[in-house]
């Protein structure tokens, strides 16, 4: 039996992980200093770890707000999509903990992950472009029920006008 080696002394892990470290650190901070910015300007990497971009979590783009959040049940928001599952961290409190972003209400919180974010765990952080297609199918939906009221309204109008006339003429 022959031995594949460990991380340490594996050949081909060994020149993964010096890829990944060269290549850790070549985007540098909005707010990184001015040695920074030069550096990664020409292609190397920052001299300080606080300078290197870190990845920005952002939330969906059709994420209900904390007004729509307030109103809604534990179940509601348990039921919601999990790429709204994702972790907000409160630095609030004491210890600083992890939450669920819509996990919470009146008095109370759930922690990240919650349990909506441990049973879909991989739909949790969607790519963009299924979120934007979502929100876009929310968007059309919206304007279709929209036009569907303004024509009922349109409807309830003539209807009011025909009593209108009906009245005018017992009247006369």
């Amino acid at each position: 039996m022959t031995d594949t080696g460990t991380t340490e002394t594996d050949p081909f892990w060994q020149e993964q992980i010096a890829l990944h470290v060269a290549n850790r650190g070549k985007h540098a901070a909005p707010s990184a200093c001015g040695t920074c910015r030069g550096r990664t300007a020409n292609g190397e990497t920052v001299e300080h770890d606080g300078c290197a971009r870190k990845a920005t979590l952002i939330e969906a783009p059709d994420m209900p707000n904390w007004e729509l959040l307030i109103e809604m049940t534990e179940q509601e928001k348990a039921d919601l999509p999990a790429r709204f599952h994702i972790p907000h961290f409160d630095d609030c409190g004491k210890p600083n903990v992890w939450l669920c972003a819509v996990c919470w209400g009146d008095g109370w919180v759930t922690g990240w992950p919650c349990a909506t974010a441990m049973k879909h765990g991989t739909k949790v952080f969607t790519p963009q472009h299924d979120t934007e297609r979502e929100q876009k199918q929310q968007q059309d939906e919206v304007t279709r029920l929209r036009a569907e009221v303004a024509e009922l309204h349109t409807k309830l109008a003539v209807r009011e006008q025909q009593l209108t006339d009906m009245d005018a003429a017992v009247i006369a």
